[in-house]
């Protein structure tokens, strides 16, 4: 099932992510990357460039998120996915970290995979919600999106003129 108007699709995980989780990220990311510009014990550990290039790139995604979530951009719908993506790569990257114990590494790879799944299900049906537009006032069943690339798409066709997507039902 793909969702094609903000009035009738549940957005509750949505608002999850957009006003507690992501802001919460921010205010983490921030710190880190100033803890780690001003605290010189953390620039002897062996990660500190890849972990300086995550927190950074990471706190870039989560403030892009934040703002286009707000007017709802398909960018921060990709943004999301990527955010995601580059936490299961950081948990790949210190899989290793002997400083973190045995335990912790693993746990957070797996954390960051079953994240990552759960974000991408529930935004995968949503794509087509990320158009530009802060509200839904059309009438949800007036017009209705392409499930694959998330265009307008008129009524009584059963192929999207933007990807070639088989729409009919």
């Amino acid at each position: 099932m793909t969702y094609t108007s903000k009035l009738t699709t549940p957005l509750k995980f949505h608002k999850f992510l957009h006003y507690i989780y992501f802001p919460i990220c921010i205010i983490a990311f921030a710190f880190f990357s100033y803890t780690a510009i001003f605290e010189p014990s953390v620039k002897q550990s062996p990660y500190y460039e890849g972990d300086m290039v995550f927190t950074l790139f990471e706190l870039a995604l989560c403030i892009a998120v934040f703002v286009g979530f707000f007017t709802w951009q398909l960018c921060a719908w990709y943004a999301t996915i990527l955010f995601f993506l580059v936490s299961i790569l950081y948990a790949i990257f210190t899989i290793n970290d002997v400083t973190l114990g045995t335990f912790y590494p693993k746990a957070q790879l797996a954390g960051s995979i079953l994240w990552f799944a759960m974000v991408y299900i529930y935004y995968k049906k949503r794509k087509p919600l990320f158009n530009g537009s802060k509200l839904d006032t059309a009438n949800p069943s007036a017009e209705s999106f392409c499930g694959k690339c998330g265009k307008p798409l008129q009524k009584g066709v059963n192929f999207c003129p933007h990807c070639g997507a088989n729409i009919s039902f």
